[in-house]
């Protein structure tokens, strides 16, 4: 489960199946969101007043309006099977990190996978067989052009140029 609030009256809660949880009066009442599809986001984003960026697996979605809504907005390939944290440093720049490529044979791993979008999630660029780091889990930006990922392995530094 994930809590955000995209300022001090709108928030959101993820990771109840098939639903959303919002208040837009400070938390003093929810609002339990049905979504249409079979989800239930694994990390979700807030960049802004209204963005929300979600994910499910290899898919990305987004909220224009604290989470009411929701729609597609990426699907990675294959070798990324799961993004377990999202981090949008503004409305336009944001990381996706998770479990990438299978490094084969029965006793082989996940690696890590690493994504960056400079246009709001619509495009991504990245890598999905990260040697370095495992299965990434977790991942936060203290500032916009600095950031650590962690995973069971480890974590690694993110510099953004």
């Amino acid at each position: 489960y994930e809590i955000h609030f995209f300022d001090n009256m709108n928030g959101l809660v993820s990771g109840v199946s098939n639903k959303v949880i919002t208040t837009d009066d400070g938390g003093d009442s929810w609002e339990v969101v049905d979504l249409s599809e079979d989800l239930m986001f694994e990390t979700v984003s807030v960049s802004d007043a209204q963005l929300a960026i979600a994910s499910r697996y290899n898919k990305v979605y987004r909220s224009t309006d604290h989470g009411r809504t929701w729609s597609t907005l990426h699907t990675f390939n294959d070798f990324t099977s799961g993004i377990f944290s999202l981090n949008f440093t503004s409305p336009e720049r944001g990381f996706a990190f998770g479990r990438g490529m299978w490094s084969g044979g029965d006793m082989g791993h996940s690696m890590g996978a690493i994504h960056f979008t400079k246009d709001g999630g619509a495009t991504w660029i990245g890598a999905d067989n990260v040697h370095e780091i495992h299965d990434i889990s977790s991942a936060s930006f203290p500032t916009p052009n600095v950031g650590y990922a962690v995973s069971y392995e480890g974590f690694v530094k993110i510099r953004v140029k």
